[in-house]
């Protein structure tokens, strides 16, 4: 931790240097936490009537390498009559040993049987209380951050939500479920011929128990083709009879696809289409949950 200076080269490509030195330099602090939700994980608390619902955080010490944590988490309000205390998995704290140590929080809290009293915009706010366990501060809390929950009801199984982006970081959105009216599915997403097209889906979990999900190809231009894969992990999605089956996700989850889609070669062939699924819940048996999600996409010859 400490005052760093801080410099800025510029080269450009005949060579020339270009430098500026940050006035102010930057600053690295000796205690600091983060927290957030795991990028597999839903930002919402799902519940249930009289089901226990578990949310996972995650929290980051962004401090100094030589100084321990014990950090302490509450929330900053009582939860509403009839709801059962709120239970951590490690009651005691959790210890980040310097900066860059990680710790996920697991919250558990089970919900009374009648729900009617819960608004939609019904939040939780969770307080990250970071102690110092070495050192001169030793004992004295040093940090404090907070992150708001929204609490949602749902019922045991639901039609996933989905988001698309046109890249791995997830920046471009190019269709969201829960604000379909945001995105013009016929707005154009360029493909070169000879190129892959790559397209990032993320589906959702939105229902209180463990589900798997059926993806159908409902339109496609002719002669083109998609292959949907785990991102991460690269296995291909298998398949059965005209569905590409996904693996369990877990209640309050999200999987993250890599979508493929492959123009074709031939010159004739058609350039511009849509490109629409339905995404079905596959363990409910007594109402079907489906989701519809479409976008364009366009074939290119450089031009």
């Amino acid at each position: 931790h400490g005052k760093y200076p801080l410099t800025l080269a510029i080269e450009d490509v005949q060579g020339h240097v270009i430098q500026y030195n940050h006035p102010e330099g930057i600053t690295f602090l000796e205690y600091d936490i983060y927290l957030d939700f795991p990028s597999n994980q839903i930002p919402k608390l799902l519940v249930a009537p009289g089901q226990t619902s578990a949310i996972e955080l995650s929290l980051m010490h962004t401090g100094s390498l030589t100084s321990d944590l014990l950090v302490e988490m509450e929330l900053q309000q009582s939860l509403p009559s009839g709801w059962s205390d709120p239970n951590w998995d490690s009651p005691g704290g959790y210890t980040l040993s310097g900066g860059g140590s990680t710790a996920r929080p697991l919250l558990t809290v089970q919900a009374p049987e009648d729900l009617s009293s819960l608004s939609d915009t019904y939040q939780i706010v969770v307080e990250a209380y970071a102690y110092a366990t070495t050192g001169a501060d030793s004992g004295s809390q040093v940090r404090l951050v907070s992150l708001a929950i929204d609490v949602e009801k749902v019922n045991q199984f639901g039609p996933p939500q989905i988001d698309v982006f046109e890249d791995v970081g997830q920046q471009k959105q190019i269709f969201s479920s829960d604000r379909p009216e945001l995105y013009n599915e016929n707005l154009s997403h360029y493909i070169d011929y000879d190129k892959v097209g790559e397209f990032y889906m993320n589906i959702n979990n939105v229902g209180f128990d463990d589900d798997s999900y059926r993806i159908r190809i409902q339109e496609i231009p002719v002669a083109w083709g998609v292959k949907f894969f785990i991102n991460g992990t690269g296995s291909e999605l298998t398949e059965q009879g005209i569905d590409f089956l996904t693996p369990t996700v877990g209640q309050g989850e999200k999987l993250v696809l890599k979508v493929q889609v492959f123009p074709p070669f031939e010159r004739d062939a058609v350039d511009i289409g849509l490109l629409r699924l339905s995404v079905t819940s596959d363990n409910s048996v007594e109402e079907v949950f489906t989701t519809p999600v479409s976008w364009t996409v366009h074939r290119t010859f450089g031009i």
